[in-house]
């Protein structure tokens, strides 16, 4: 009885389809499989590919590659898409470099561009001038790509690409480490609406689509105006968030760093990279020598444009308690300051409210409310610091 081998891609293009896999957005590879001769039939060397542009299948196409001859180049069989498709125009086709793992999405990028080579000259012949100037006015922008759309009923074109603002760049007077050179990467996807009648322009919808901040003011610009002006805008609405935002940054750092410095005996750790949180630890003076200290830590959340978020956590349990296992108590303890003044006086408003809040917290957590003087002031070496709560 013969047993059936697994089947697996050969060794030789795991590497090259693995380049192809990482744009599951643009390809996808499929109907793995080897060859119907030959001895080794677990070694598949044959696959198909198909490619969406603008998120819609474009062109699909067999790889067959030579499983005896590795260094060979691979036969195409266009499937759909790209009729007519001439193999001798492809350059990383002719000039195969079997030693270049990219080879593979190379040259499935340049039947991209023929494809697309091929959409332009249809939106030229439909009498579309004005959207291919737009799509012209923008051909330095990463993964560029249109398609018309023409189902009998609506016609429209579809366009999108990649853009990548950034709020400085370096000068000959400034170093590099001396600029901000914070980038904001977005997506600017394009529908027209073409007229069926005289094949004009009736509407252009915008949108915008940023990987990592969704916040960014996108201006609303009339339909005729020409693309490349919509982008400069949009540039220039970025460049004016991002300058807010690291103004917003530099006051979360400011106010961090200022309750550091007020309260650096009590500090447990802080952020040092954002600035987003900050410990700090205060004991209460118990009420008879014979009780333990209640230790109240307080953790504050920053955030950029927002007060800092509070919460009191009781860490210690009273030696009164009957529970072993007992839980430390949390209160989120709400904040009120005015960010547009100084941090300085961000900081005393916030030591105004841990001066009440912290005996108040304290003395509504079961078991040790009984366990220290109603006048509660520091004990150990917080109580001769400078920067003691109650100072």
């Amino acid at each position: 009885m013969v047993v059936a081998q697994p089947r697996r891609l050969a060794p030789f293009l795991r590497n090259p389809v693995l380049h192809v896999q990482r744009h599951e957005e643009k390809y996808s590879v499929s109907n793995i499989r080897s060859p119907s001769f030959g001895i080794d039939q677990s070694q598949c060397c044959i696959f198909a590919i198909s490619a969406s542009l603008c998120g819609k299948p474009a062109f699909e196409c067999d790889v067959i590659y030579d499983g005896a001859d590795p260094l060979a180049s691979p036969d195409l069989l266009v499937l759909q898409g790209l009729p007519n498709l001439k193999l001798a125009s492809l350059k990383p086709l002719i000039n195969w470099d079997s030693t270049d793992e990219m080879n593979l999405f190379k040259l499935l990028e340049a039947m991209k561009a023929v494809y697309l080579e091929r959409e332009l000259a249809r939106i030229h012949e439909a009498g579309l001038d004005a959207v291919a100037f737009d799509i012209s006015s923008v051909s330095h922008y990463s993964n560029l790509e249109y398609r018309l759309f023409n189902d009998g009923v609506e016609k429209s074109v579809h366009a999108q690409f990649d853009v990548e603002f950034q709020k400085n760049a370096p000068s000959e007077t400034k170093p590099v480490t001396d600029v901000l050179t914070e980038k904001q990467p977005a997506s600017i996807k394009l529908v027209y609406s073409i007229s069926s009648y005289d094949n004009s322009v009736t509407n252009v919808e915008r949108s915008v689509e940023f990987s990592d901040d969704e916040n960014v003011f996108v201006p609303k610009m009339a339909s005729n105006v020409p693309l490349i002006d919509v982008v400069l805008e949009l540039e220039e609405s970025v460049k004016k968030h991002l300058a807010s935002k690291d103004e917003l940054t530099g006051k979360k750092k400011k106010l961090c760093m200022k309750m550091v410095d007020r309260f650096t005996t009590q500090l447990l750790e802080y952020d040092a990279l954002s600035y987003d949180k900050a410990s700090f630890y205060f004991e209460l003076k118990p009420a008879t020598v014979k009780k333990d200290a209640v230790g109240v830590i307080a953790m504050f959340e920053f955030f950029d444009a927002k007060p800092p978020r509070l919460s009191l956590i009781s860490p210690i349990k009273s030696r009164t308690g009957a529970d072993d296992d007992y839980m430390p108590d949390v209160r989120m303890i709400p904040i009120m300051l005015d960010m547009t003044v100084s941090s300085d006086q961000n900081v005393n408003d916030i030591h105004s409210v841990l001066r009440t809040q912290i005996p108040a917290f304290a003395a509504s957590v079961p078991h040790i409310s009984g366990a220290y003087q109603n006048s509660m002031r520091p004990s150990g070496p917080q109580a001769s610091a400078k920067t003691s709560l109650w100072g």
